[in-house]
C-alpha cells in the first residue's frame, strides 16, 4: 500500500510512481479516498499547492519590479547629485591680489619677467560682451579647477600638529579664490586613510584623513579622483578615500563607492545650472587596468567617455566636464594620446570642457571652435621641485587655478564665455603654503609667473592671467 500524508492521501506533489509497491508484479496503487467524515467540497486546503503558487507569483512580481525600476542601459551607476549654495560675492581678482600681496610682502613696480607677464595678462579673454552669451555676466556660473594635490611626506609633516594634522594653513592664501567661485573642483591624486594607522607616501600613497577636511575647508565642492595612484592602497584605500571625501560633503568623480562597479560621477546644481563631472585615468601604476581594478577606477577610453557624457546629458546636465589624468610627467609637451584625445572629446556635443592632470607642470590651454581643453594645471600642492627629485624641473612648483564662466549662449546651449588663470606656486621652504602669484611677486615666484604665462600664451588662446 502506498505511503500517505497526514490526511491519508498520497502527497500530490510527489510522483505517484515513487509510492507504488511491487511495480514488477503489476500491482496498482489503490485510488485515493476522501478523508473519513469529510465531504469532497469541504476537504482541507492543499497547503503545499498554495505555497507553490504563492512562491511562483512572488517570483513573477519581483522579476517585473526589477525590470521596471532598474536604471536604463544608458545611465551611469552611482551618479551623485550635489546642490551647491551661493558663494560670497568677493571678486576673484581682488581675492587673488590681496592674498598674493600679503603673502610675500613684495612691492609693486618690479621690472622682472613676472611684471611683463602681468602686463600681458591684462588682456581679456572671451566675455559675455562679445555677443556670444545670451545672458549677463551676473548670471554666469564660475567654476574653479586646480592642479594635482599630491601629499608627499614632507607636506604632511608640515601639516602635523600635536593631535593630528591641519592642512588649512597650506590652503589659506588660495582659499579666497576658491570660495569666490560658484563651484570649485580639485584633483586628488593620493588615497586617503580613515584612521591614519598605515600612512605611506611615495611611491605608494595613503595620506592623513584630515586632508579631506582641509580640502573642504579651503572651499572645494568636489574632486576628480581617478589617477595612476587611485589604487596605491588597494580597494580598501579607494573605499577609505571615498568615505572620507563623503564625510566632509565633497562630490566625487572617478572612483567607485561601496558595492559599485563603475567610478562615480557627480551632478552639481549651481545657481540653476546643472553641471556633470566625470573623471578618468590613463593607468594605475603597473596594475592591470581591467577586471576589478577597472570597476574601482575609470580608465580612459574615448567611447566610454562619450557614452558616460551622453548619459549625464540625458539625466539633465547642462554642462559636462571631463577630467583626464594623462600625459608624461615633467614636460609641457603633449603626448600623442593628449593631442588626439583632447580634440576628439571636446568635439562631442555631450562634452563641454576638458581639464587634464598628471604632468605636474602647467600645460597649454587650447581653444577648439569656441570650446576649451586645459591639458594640465601643474601641481597645486606637492613637494616636487628641482631640489627634491632629479627629473623634476623648477616648474613642478608651478600651478594654475583655472576659472571659467559658464553661461547660456545665443544657440540655446551652455558654454564657456570667459576663461581666466590665477597662477600659484608651492612655497616648500615655508610650510608648503600655496602662494597666489601676482605681478608684484619677486624672486622664485616672479620666475614661476613668467614660466606659467609663457606656456598659457603658447597657443594663442585668449585668456586672462592673474
Amino acid at each position: 500500500m502506498a505511503s500517505t500524508d497526514l490526511f491519508g492521501r498520497v502527497p500530490p506533489f510527489v510522483p505517484r510512481c515513487k509510492y507504488l509497491r511491487g511495480m514488477d508484479t503489476g500491482e496498482e496503487l489503490p485510488p485515493q479516498q476522501p478523508l473519513r467524515g469529510v465531504s469532497p467540497e469541504s476537504r482541507p486546503i492543499p497547503y503545499d499547492r498554495v505555497v507553490g503558487w504563492v512562491i511562483f507569483f512572488v517570483a513573477v512580481a519581483l522579476f517585473v519590479a526589477a525590470m521596471v525600476i532598474r536604471p536604463s542601459s544608458g545611465d551611469i551607476p552611482g551618479v551623485t547629485a550635489v546642490d551647491i549654495g551661493t558663494p560670497a560675492a568677493d571678486p576673484v581678482g581682488s581675492a587673488a591680489g590681496g592674498a598674493g600681496g600679503a603673502a610675500d610682502g613684495s612691492s609693486a613696480g618690479t621690472d622682472s619677467a613676472g611684471s611683463d607677464a602681468a602686463d600681458e595678462a591684462s588682456e581679456s579673454g572671451p566675455s559675455a560682451d562679445d555677443g556670444n552669451a545670451a545672458t549677463t555676466d551676473d548670471e554666469a556660473v564660475t567654476i574653479a579647477f586646480t592642479g594635482d594635490v599630491l601629499v608627499h611626506e614632507s607636506v604632511a609633516g608640515n601639516a602635523q600638529t600635536a593631535d593630528g594634522y591641519d592642512f588649512a594653513p597650506q590652503f589659506a592664501e588660495v582659499s579666497p579664490v576658491l570660495q569666490a567661485a560658484d563651484l570649485a573642483l580639485c584633483h586628488l591624486e593620493t588615497p586617503i586613510s580613515t584612521d591614519n594607522s598605515s600612512l605611506s607616501y611615495f611611491p605608494a600613497f595613503l595620506v592623513p584623513f584630515q586632508l579631506a577636511d582641509g580640502l573642504s575647508g579651503a572651499g572645494f565642492d568636489g574632486c576628480s579622483v581617478a589617477s595612476n595612484h587611485s589604487l596605491d592602497a588597494g580597494e580598501s584605500g579607494a573605499q577609505s578615500t571615498f568615505a572620507e571625501l563623503s564625510r566632509v560633503g565633497l562630490g566625487i568623480a572617478g572612483i567607485a563607492g561601496p558595492g559599485e562597479t563603475r567610478g562615480r560621477s557627480t551632478i552639481y546644481q549651481v545657481k540653476g545650472l546643472t553641471v556633470g563631472h566625470l573623471s578618468y585615468t590613463y593607468g594605475l601604476n603597473g596594475l592591470e587596468p581591467s577586471g576589478r581594478n577597472a570597476e574601482l577606477t575609470n580608465i580612459i577610453d574615448a567611447g566610454a567617455i562619450e557614452a558616460d557624457a551622453a548619459s549625464l546629458k540625458s539625466q539633465g546636465a547642462d554642462f559636462v566636464i571631463v577630467s583626464t589624468h594623462w600625459g608624461v610627467e615633467y614636460t609641457v609637451d603633449l603626448t600623442e594620446q593628449q593631442a588626439e584625445l583632447g580634440p576628439t572629446l571636446i568635439a562631442s556635443q555631450n562634452i563641454d570642457f576638458v581639464v587634464g592632470h598628471h604632468a605636474h607642470v602647467v600645460q597649454q590651454v587650447t581653444e577648439y571652435s569656441g570650446e576649451y581643453v586645459a591639458y594640465g594645471l601643474g601641481n597645486f600642492l606637492s613637494n616636487q621641485s628641482a631640489e627634491t627629485c632629479d627629473p623634476c624641473p623648477a616648474s613642478t612648483q608651478d600651478g594654475v587655478i583655472l576659472l571659467i564662466d559658464v553661461d547660456q549662449l545665443d544657440s540655446g546651449g551652455f558654454g564657456v564665455t570667459n576663461i581666466r588663470a590665477v597662477p600659484t606656486w608651492v612655497d616648500r621652504t615655508n610650510g608648503h603654503v600655496i602662494r597666489v602669484i601676482t605681478g608684484a611677486s619677486e624672486g622664485p615666484q616672479s620666475e614661476s609667473l613668467g614660466r606659467t604665462t609663457s606656456v598659457l600664451r603658447s597657443t594663442g588662446t585668449q585668456l586672462t592671467i592673474g
